[in-house]
């Protein structure tokens, strides 16, 4: 089980920079979380070691922008009208970082919901000759998530971009993340390889 961790998950030295990035990258997402900011972080200029299953060459450099989906933000739920999930008696709107409401209670962490009763089978009168009590999901399988919690889901990993495009701070003012902005918008001179869908050509 080690060594296959090593093969297909070890592709940058988890001590690059002279600082362990694990403890790095957990205090960064908790620093956004104590904010009630969404759960991105970014890891920089990462040394990368040689893993044959990926193709990565030792000596390159990556940055790895972390997003971590679990539970609602509470910038996030405080722009959500409770008259919207509202929670039950005796409950707040949101506990533990997850709505109370039941509907909305697995955002954005959906499940399964919806399942099909296999058919009893029947002979030509209708009389039932196997009667299967097993559920299964539809397919495909989207028609299986409930459309309350996976609008909400849908909305919330968009506000979570939206909200971060700028970067994100912590409590104390310190920066957690430096935005999608200048990720998708760089202002150096950096060339970046990327793709026109409209042209089907590289730009």
């Amino acid at each position: 089980y080690t060594a296959g961790q090593t093969l297909y998950g070890h592709i940058f030295d988890v001590n690059s920079n002279g600082e362990d990035q694990l403890s790095k990258l957990e205090k960064l997402l908790r620093a956004n979380f104590e904010a009630g900011n969404p759960l991105i972080a970014t890891l920089e200029n990462l040394n990368v070691v040689k893993n044959p299953f990926w193709g990565t060459e030792a000596g390159e450099k990556v940055d790895i922008t972390v997003i971590f989906l679990l539970g609602v933000p509470s910038k996030f739920s405080d722009q959500v009208p409770q008259d919207v999930a509202p929670p039950p008696a005796g409950k707040k709107f949101t506990e533990n970082g997850f709505f109370t409401n039941e509907d909305y209670s697995l955002v954005p962490n959906v499940r399964n919901q919806r399942l099909l009763k296999i058919p009893d089978i029947k002979d030509e009168n209708g009389n039932v000759l196997l009667s299967l009590e097993d559920e299964i999901p539809p397919v495909p399988l989207e028609l299986a998530l409930a459309p309350k919690e996976t609008a909400m889901t849908n909305i919330l990993c968009r506000w979570t971009v939206d909200y971060a495009w700028e970067g994100l701070q912590g409590l104390d003012g310190e920066t957690t993340f430096g935005g999608f902005k200048d990720m998708f918008e760089p202002t150096d001179n950096t060339t970046t390889d990327c793709f026109s869908c409209e042209d089907n050509n590289p730009c």
